[in-house]
């Protein structure tokens, strides 16, 4: 039996590293435990049909299920054309939500309850009390090599994104200091040269001498296969970007990958985009909308 605590559940999480999504059905209590990684790598979905309260890993498989009627939530559309998100844990289907990163939800025949187990952090300058950039950069190399370390740990093999940027540059710079042996690199090139980054990846594939593979994609190649992305993505897309990632997801996957390290998620860590420029443009522009 699962005794779920605020003290065991403190404890039960912090012995937990990484990205998951659990669910423990306890048959004494007859109680359903569900739970999902600190910033929601994992996804976990739920809705109630009839009586019903059903959760999955992706919204399509309610489908499976008997009375489940799909319909578009127009408060949570317009919020996707607003924010590029939705504001709360609802989904885009009217009646469908994900459970919160960083939370885990209790459910029985006569209650329901979500709970926070994580959140951000949010420090103050100087907390961590580095007294110098070097002492700082340290700390950050020690974390970051135990990261990749981690997702190292595989009865795979383990290949890596390399885009030529930085995100996924220095990703790949900490596996080749960690495992030197022959590494497998991919990539993705594009048709339009004005999107095209091949060069960069080539830079990059040279200077850290790996075995490299390169995809592709033309702008046929996204109009095809954009419609397959959003049945996966199962959520508004307002942009196309994601298709060529799963082309190129789909490349690895055929040439028999399972596990492959990334950039993706790193240019707020990192600063491999103009995204903080971008930022004070926009709120130079929110001072006075009429310009």
């Amino acid at each position: 039996m699962f005794i779920y605590t605020k003290n065991t559940v403190r404890s039960f999480f912090n012995k937990l590293n990484g990205q998951f999504a659990i669910a423990i059905w306890d048959k004494t209590k007859q109680e359903l435990f569900l739970a999902r990684d600190r910033v929601g790598i994992r996804p976990l979905f739920h809705t109630t049909i009839g009586n019903t309260f059903v959760f999955a890993s992706e919204i399509k498989s309610f489908l499976e299920f008997p009375g489940f009627h799909p319909k578009i939530s127009e408060k949570t559309l317009s919020e996707y054309f607003t924010f590029w998100t939705s504001l709360s844990a609802d989904t885009i289907f009217e009646g469908v939500s994900e459970l919160p990163p960083g939370s885990y939800m209790t459910i029985n025949a006569h209650s329901k309850s979500i709970k926070t187990y994580w959140k951000l952090p949010i420090t103050k300058p100087n907390e961590y009390q580095f007294n110098t950039p070097k002492e700082a950069a340290e700390a950050f190399e020690t974390i970051f090599t135990d990261a990749v370390k981690l997702r190292l740990r595989a009865d795979v093999p383990v290949a890596a994104y390399l885009s030529g940027g930085l995100d996924s540059s220095i990703t790949t710079a900490f596996i080749k200091k960690i495992s030197p042996n022959n590494l497998r690199t991919f990539s993705i090139g594009f048709t339009e040269k004005d999107f095209d980054e091949s060069s960069y990846q080539n830079i990059a594939r040279d200077y850290f001498e790996t075995q490299h593979s390169s995809v592709t994609c033309s702008p046929k190649d996204i109009s095809d296969s954009f419609k397959n992305v959003v049945w996966h993505a199962e959520a508004p897309l307002l942009r196309t970007a994601p298709t060529p990632m799963s082309l190129l997801a789909k490349s690895v996957r055929d040439q028999n990958i399972k596990v492959v390290i990334t950039g993706e998620g790193a240019d707020e860590l990192f600063g491999g985009y103009n995204i903080f420029k971008e930022t004070k443009i926009k709120h130079f522009w929110a001072k006075d909308p009429a310009i």
